[in-house]
């Protein structure tokens, strides 16, 4: 064979084992980029899946105590009117003009009304002092690195404190929606028109900060909604004149609405409430809110020992005056304990009472 018929033969051997050889190269290669692609997502979905199921757990630590928060009778609702002028840029317009607590009994429906006295000096949280009442909103707000939806619960705390009952809720809204608010525990108001409010986006997590843009903020659910509603289709609005209430005007009215339909859980739960501080009288206020709760209090004393922090010892997390003291001293999960796993805490009482507050200087005045 000629040479030139050899060399043409092995140039064409050549590039069809180089065009075979660059197939299997580009299908390795192929496979090797599709398993790295494949990784990459997988811990990319993991590490994101992650990172929302622990937002979420924390975002819903409440949810730790569903079914307590579901045997608790009385819920709570504070509505707080602020001015047709309200502008998210003037601070001076944040004032309130009027302060509201809804009370609504689920086993009966019952509703009852009590108006707060908004000119009333109180002592307010997060060590602010003494301030008048219509404040709350302004201050919560600028405490609150300027959210709106943070103002409006910070007065929620304020108020609970000066009534000394956990307040569930709050509707931050401006008087030329009055009657729409009214509308919502008084049997006149009309299911469709709020229904139709509610669907626009109204839970404080759609707001930019402001109102200006939607009728009301609120952390109310429409389920919760519902239930007031029906409420006030079924039964009288009582409407209580509380401008002129003292404190212990305020704790005969609220355990008179416990004692007219008390709570299947009243019996067999004691609570103690401890003072790790050298403040004398802090334990009051825990003693107040069982006590306004319909629970029973064992003692208020002096703990032996100082803690860092406000603990709170349970027998179990469905136990509803667990989460009565945990929701009105705005505690974080980890200072929650159960009383099993709590050895280490050398206080007499843990073995005689079902609840145990122990309240240090995170919590004082």
């Amino acid at each position: 064979m000629p040479k030139a018929a050899r060399v043409g033969k092995k140039s064409t051997a050549y590039k069809q084992n180089s065009k075979k050889s660059g197939q299997v190269i580009n299908k390795t290669s192929l496979h090797y980029i599709f398993a790295c692609v494949f990784a990459l997502i997988f811990l990319v979905s993991f590490g994101t899946y992650k990172i929302f199921t622990i937002d979420f757990a924390s975002a819903n630590s409440d949810s730790t105590f569903i079914h307590a928060k579901q045997l608790l009778n009385l819920h709570a609702l504070i509505l707080l009117e602020v001015s047709d002028e309200f502008d998210t840029q003037d601070a001076s317009t944040y004032l309130l003009k009027s302060v509201k607590v809804v009370f609504y009994e689920k086993k009966t429906g019952n509703i009852d009304v009590l108006t707060l006295n908004s000119k009333a000096l109180v002592d307010y949280p997060k060590k602010i002092g003494e301030e008048s009442l219509d404040k709350s909103l302004q201050l919560g707000y600028s405490v609150a690195d300027k959210k709106m939806d943070y103002g409006s619960d910070y007065a929620r705390v304020v108020v609970q404190q000066y009534l000394g009952y956990p307040i569930d809720d709050y509707v931050l809204y401006k008087t030329s929606n009055k009657d729409l608010i009214d509308s919502m525990y008084i049997t006149s108001g009309g299911l469709s028109t709020l229904s139709s409010v509610w669907s626009v986006g109204l839970s404080s997590s759609t707001f930019e900060n402001s109102i200006d843009s939607k009728l009301f903020l609120t952390s109310m659910s429409f389920k919760d909604y519902l239930s007031l509603y029906r409420g006030s289709l079924a039964t009288q609005t009582n409407v209580t004149n509380g401008i002129d209430f003292d404190e212990p005007a305020f704790d005969t009215y609220v355990q008179s609405l416990y004692a007219r339909n008390p709570s299947d859980f009243v019996s067999g739960s004691s609570v103690a409430i401890l003072n790790s501080t050298n403040i004398s009288g802090l334990a009051k206020q825990g003693s107040r809110v069982v006590q306004n709760s319909g629970g029973y209090l064992l003692t208020t004393d002096n703990a032996r020992e100082n803690y860092d922090k406000t603990t709170l010892i349970i027998d179990s997390y469905d136990n509803p005056y667990a989460y009565v003291l945990y929701r009105y001293f705005d505690m974080s999960l980890e200072n929650v304990r159960l009383i099993k796993d709590s050895t280490q805490i050398l206080e007499p009482i843990l073995d005689r009472a079902d609840v145990t507050l122990i309240i240090s200087f995170d919590n004082s005045p």
